[in-house]
């Protein structure tokens, strides 16, 4: 298991990454600003980004990613989340 207590910033955008965003990404409970965007991610959100609790800043634009928005990216799980990016990707569905 991978942890990253002192991570706040990760900007993997315009990579080529491909894959689903991995469940583990939870294990960076400090991260403010993740960007993902602009890479080949595919799957549904991991139920783990609610761990990221400082989370400000997400871009997972123009993936393929599939889905519901909420949960796991309900406005009371993640508190701090100011920015949210989910443009161009294959099927997300946002839910109240």
């Amino acid at each position: 298991r991978i942890s990253m207590p002192r991570l706040t910033i990760l900007n993997l955008s315009s990579n080529r990454i491909a894959g689903s965003i991995p469940e583990n990404i939870g294990n960076a409970p400090n991260l403010t600003f993740l960007d993902l965007s602009n890479n080949l991610l595919n799957g549904s959100l991991p139920l783990s980004l609610t761990e990221l609790s400082y989370l400000s800043y997400l871009d997972l634009s123009s993936n393929d990613i599939v889905g519901d928005v909420s949960p796991p990216l309900s406005a009371s799980q993640i508190g701090s989340l100011q920015y949210l990016n989910l443009s161009n990707n294959k099927g997300i569905t946002c839910k109240s």
